[in-house]
């Protein structure tokens, strides 16, 4: 069967790069695209209209928690005011013992939930940086039902954070426990790398640069050196991490996974926010964002995390200039992100994914796009 979906704005590749065609045209037949770009004037079993809309390849979402990302209760800004840009150590740092882990029917339901909003708003492509927590079986069925190519591991780190009885953050060091997690994270790759079709791939995920030790990223790098396989780390996200690292190393995160061979063009960091770069970290001393360019990093941003909190990139376009990879988490909460998101490089190993030639969820028809 023929389908045609015509009348709107067609985001296609014209053999070196995209170019939108106004009153474009994709034509799928069964689970392969046939035709994409200009006006179609072959014969077509069903006509859709996609007036007023943009039709355009799945996007690559590259900061997604499918195991969740939220508390139990509302999250102010003034809730942890000690915490410096971290507002997440509201329920990410509880009492030592006190949390009660979710059943698995809630965890089932979250990742679920997550997938299939991400679906909705055009994330055909999920990195998924912290959800495979328990019950693996279900998370690769899970992924081979909803026709979602994803890419991850469960995340580890050896220094878990808590707070004391005065609301006082600490990390708490255990490095067996960050051993132990590498090596779930290596056995779910070794059993589920290219499963659900060849759309489940592994990437390992040390979770923060100040939760984990020197030697543990070193470990996990060696390991995706083995395994093949890209990895992943949050740095740059918050001012109590970027302080935690000077005060231990004498290097801004980045500089110091720059320093221990962390940062290649198979490393994705996650918000990549302060650095020399942001006036907020007042450390004007060397170049983070010429660091991430010159190893091939991937930049994840998440603009729309970070613009509740009032804090943006210093600046995008610095980034853009500069060289590193640099891709807004969520291009699917507007188009006016998504549009921004397809002026730079893809992360090399997902680049295969942007523009699937299949229809299991390759193409999203989205609203019409708002001006800049």
């Amino acid at each position: 069967m023929r389908t045609l979906i015509e009348g709107g704005w067609v985001v296609a590749f014209n053999g070196t790069g995209h170019e939108v065609y106004e009153q474009g045209s994709v034509v799928y037949e069964d689970d392969r695209i046939v035709h994409a770009g200009g006006p179609y004037a072959g014969a077509a079993d069903t006509r859709l209209s996609a007036r007023g809309k943009l039709v355009s390849p799945g996007f690559i979402n590259t900061h997604v928690h499918t195991a969740g990302n939220a508390g139990d209760y509302l999250l102010l800004d003034m809730a942890k005011n000690d915490y410096r840009t971290s507002n997440y150590m509201s329920f990410a740092a509880p009492l030592k013992g006190k949390l009660t882990p979710p059943p698995p029917e809630a965890v089932a339901a979250l990742r679920t939930f997550v997938f299939l909003h991400a679906l909705k708003l055009g994330a055909t492509t999920i990195i998924d940086v912290g959800g495979q927590r328990g019950d693996w079986e279900g998370y690769v069925r899970l992924v081979d039902e909803l026709g979602v190519r994803v890419y991850g591991s469960p995340p580890f780190r050896d220094r878990n954070t808590f707070t004391d009885a005065q609301g006082r953050l600490y990390y708490d060091h255990d490095a067996s426990v960050g051993i132990q997690g590498l090596k779930d994270a290596v056995a779910f790759i070794r059993a589920y790398d290219g499963a659900a079709q060849g759309r489940l791939r592994g990437m390992l995920n040390p979770s923060q640069v100040e939760t984990c030790s020197e030697p543990l990223l070193r470990a996990c790098k060696e390991a995706a050196r083995e395994l093949d396989v890209p990895v992943h780390t949050h740095a740059g996200g918050n001012l109590i991490e970027f302080q935690r690292i000077m005060e231990e190393y004498r290097k801004t995160p980045i500089q110091f996974l720059a320093d221990i061979g962390f940062l290649d063009d198979r490393a994705l960091i996650g918000h990549g926010v302060f650095t020399t770069a942001h006036p907020w970290s007042h450390y004007p001393f060397g170049d983070d964002v010429r660091v991430l360019a010159e190893r091939g990093a991937t930049v994840g941003h998440c603009p729309y995390k970070y613009a509740k909190m009032a804090i943006t990139l210093n600046s995008f376009q610095r980034y853009l200039d500069a060289g590193p990879r640099s891709w807004p988490r969520s291009p699917t909460r507007t188009i006016r992100p998504a549009s921004r998101a397809t002026s730079s490089t893809p992360p090399p190993w997902a680049a295969a994914s942007s523009c699937a030639a299949t229809t299991s969820g390759a193409w999203h028809r989205a609203p019409r796009p708002t001006s800049c």
